[in-house]
């Protein structure tokens, strides 16, 4: 058995190895060509196959947005599988091997395709009165309760104010 395949057995199906010799190991780079543009095409289209992604290769040189959006959702549901498992992962971890006092859960949310449009309906939500997603939100800034409450603090304690100003009020000022 020779190092390719303990390799192989090594690791999961969705990965290919492969080997080069290491005597006389030549780099080469392709030109931006045509013959050696469809080999890139052909290799990424492969590298995106074999890495599991294959929901988001277009069947067509040129898709439609529906079907770039069926693409995405369908990669979207993919990762959230595997992210709620990653969740009860750190979850189970949390619980039952750091004797923490108090208990604690990891929730994941989001994706690569939706994220603005969440945050989007997370600020009108807020906006509009429901404070329980506060916490979310700014979860989505990079920020904790306690940072976003030092951060008013802050402001409080150097008389910094901060003037609110509606979408339709800015848009009027850019139209005159």
């Amino acid at each position: 058995m020779g190092y390719e395949d303990l390799f192989a057995q090594s690791v999961s199906g969705n990965i290919m190895s492969f080997f080069a010799p290491f005597e006389n190991f030549e780099l080469h780079t392709l030109e931006n060509q045509p013959e050696s543009m469809d080999i890139i095409y052909d290799r990424t289209r492969d590298l995106v196959a074999t890495s599991g992604n294959a929901a988001l290769m277009s069947i067509t040189d040129k898709p439609s947005i529906a079907s770039v959006k069926a693409q995405q959702m369908i990669q979207a549901a993919r990762v959230d599988y595997l992210t709620r498992q990653y969740e009860n992962f750190l979850n189970e971890m949390l619980e039952n091997n750091f004797g923490l006092k108090y208990k604690w859960e990891v929730h994941l949310w989001g994706d690569i395709f939706n994220i603005r449009e969440d945050i989007k309906i997370l600020r009108e939500q807020v906006v509009s009165g429901l404070e329980g997603f506060l916490p979310k939100l700014l979860s989505a800034n990079d920020m904790s309760i306690e940072d976003y409450v030092a951060s008013q603090n802050y402001l409080k304690a150097y008389d910094i104010k901060v003037i609110k100003v509606n979408d339709t009020e800015m848009t009027e000022k850019a139209q005159k």
